[in-house]
């Protein structure tokens, strides 16, 4: 189904940088989420001075009979962007002609309809990638009615780990359920995902599983003996998992939560695995929301370690409606506790954030002692229009913040699509950010300034609606265009992480995020 990986570095094995991504072409609900119609669409972008030719190779899911493989490739120019859209025609002209922005690569053989696997990206330069899940239409595929749409992030050769962390399971918790999908990266692996309840007292169940190189897995708590919760809301059937490798080469995954027993469902969230290398004592989450603008996020926090943390919540607001006690700028502290390799879910509901009103804030979540790590997931909820718009992501590590952010795909009211960028200043320093935004031209900004912890969002930029201080060259980037986003930390030692949420300017489908690459 579809699924991978990423962020950070990427990866140079015999000089080509590797990125492994799940994906499928309308599966039915045996092989993906609940409901029909779903499919997958990677992008994949250039971040080398000089064109890179980009391989796509799909691989079928470890089970399926066939060996056959599905490849295709490109030549891409600097900044710019391809995608692979299993429903529409390619359209990508091949070397030694350079690919325009946007343009979609073909494989031969076309992929069947029904297929699920997982793809591996070579190419001759660094490139980053991010794929969407979906259920609406999109040529000949998705299904009428579909609103449903989430992004992953792709992830580098390097990235992948002998350890994956997946901060929060539900199986059939409040009418929802996840599934893990877990891609061996160039060897057969045996793995093993644990699953740990959110119960006071926890209960853990495992599954064992040998996966086939290049080839993914889907893990269904229910196989490990996780009790249904048959759609009412306890901690026997939600909590964290962890996958680990118990021989054999590194792996990548991406969790899947979706509605139970939609036949075509209205919303659908997907996030990439954490890996050790994306954890960290202190961890940042960039957007949440208390009921701001009918959405509410809970932040799931994963103890990766074997003994309880305490946690220092700063919660830095800035947003507010129909609030007494809280105004922008306001810093706001509380502590939370998170048991030994177990989630504490930070939520309104949960009782431990601190406003009494509709709030949009960044969080900041650091262990006391320095010496547990953490890792975090992003969950956003709400209605517009009657439609439930649901959507995830993952928390960044502070040690993986860099000056420099990369963004394959933005949408400036592209075909009814909005994406908005939100940044986060993860170092000690103040800074402002210089952002690019490359399409069929290039346009250079300046951003507001940031102080530590302080974030910012740019959203409908071409309309001027953002936190845009100045304008360096090319002017604001065009209303109807999609564009490669490069945000860099303009102060010296400054360092940022951010991630793209896109929505529909009709307000008729789901909302999805993906995390920015940090280079």
């Amino acid at each position: 189904m579809l699924k991978v990986m990423n962020k950070t570095k990427l990866i140079a094995i015999s000089l080509l940088a590797i990125i492994l991504i799940l994906v499928m072409v309308s599966v039915s609900a045996a092989q993906g989420p609940d409901g029909s119609g779903w499919w997958t669409s990677p992008s994949i972008q250039n971040v080398s001075t000089g064109n890179a030719t980009i391989i796509f190779t799909a691989y079928h899911d470890t089970g399926n009979a066939s060996s056959s493989t599905y490849s295709g490739s490109v030549v891409v120019a600097p900044n710019a962007s391809v995608i692979y859209h299993p429903g529409l025609s390619a359209n990508c002209e091949t070397s030694p002609t350079v690919a325009t922005n946007g343009c979609r690569l073909g494989v031969s053989p076309a992929l069947p309809a029904g297929f699920t696997g997982s793809v591996v990206v070579s190419s001759d330069a660094p490139v980053v990638s991010f794929v969407s899940l979906k259920n609406n239409p999109g040529g000949s595929v998705g299904v009428t009615g579909g609103t449903a749409r989430a992004s992953y992030e792709g992830i580098s050769g390097d990235a992948a780990a002998n350890t994956l962390y997946f901060p929060s399971f539900k199986n059939n918790f409040a009418g929802q359920s996840t599934i893990f999908y877990v891609q061996a990266a160039g060897s057969d692996s045996t793995v093993r995902m644990t699953y740990t309840t959110q119960e006071a007292t926890p209960t853990v169940y495992t599954e064992d599983k040998t996966i086939l190189a290049n080839r993914t897995y889907a893990f269904i708590p229910s196989a490990a003996s996780v009790p249904s919760c048959n759609g009412s809301a306890n901690n026997s059937c939600r909590g964290g998992a962890i996958l680990t490798v118990l021989s054999g080469g590194n792996v990548a995954g991406t969790a899947v939560e979706y509605e139970d027993g939609a036949s075509i469902a209205e919303f659908v969230l997907a996030g990439a695995a954490i890996t050790p290398a994306n954890t960290d004592t202190k961890v940042l989450v960039p957007s949440a929301k208390d009921n701001f603008n009918g959405q509410t996020t809970g932040v799931a926090i994963l103890n990766t370690s074997g003994t309880d943390s305490i946690a220092d919540l700063t919660f830095n607001v800035k947003g507010v409606q129909g609030c007494t006690n809280f105004a922008v700028g306001d810093v706001v502290t509380s502590t939370v506790t998170i048991p030994a390799n177990g989630t504490t879910v930070v939520r309104t509901s949960a009782g431990n954030t601190p406003f009494d009103c509709s709030v949009f804030y960044s969080l900041t979540i650091e262990d006391q002692g320095a010496d547990q790590n953490l890792a975090a997931t992003v969950n956003q909820s709400g209605t517009t229009n009657g439609l439930s718009q649901k959507t995830k992501y993952n928390a960044f590590a502070a040690s993986t913040a860099t000056s420099t952010v990369l963004f394959p795909l933005v949408k400036e009211t592209f075909v009814n699509g909005i994406t908005g960028i939100s940044l986060v200043n993860a170092g000690n320093i103040a800074t402002t950010v210089t952002v690019t935004y490359s399409g069929s031209s290039d346009h250079v900004m300046q951003t507001v300034s940031m102080d530590p912890g302080q974030s910012i969002t740019l959203r409908r930029v071409s309309a001027g609606d953002s936190d845009i201080a100045s304008i360096i060259s090319g002017g604001l980037p065009g209303a109807g265009e999609k564009y490669a986003v490069t945000a860099v930390a303009d102060a010296a030692g400054a360092k940022i992480v951010g991630f793209a949420q896109e929505a529909t300017s009709s307000n008729n489908l789901d909302i999805q995020n993906y995390g920015g690459t940090n280079q």
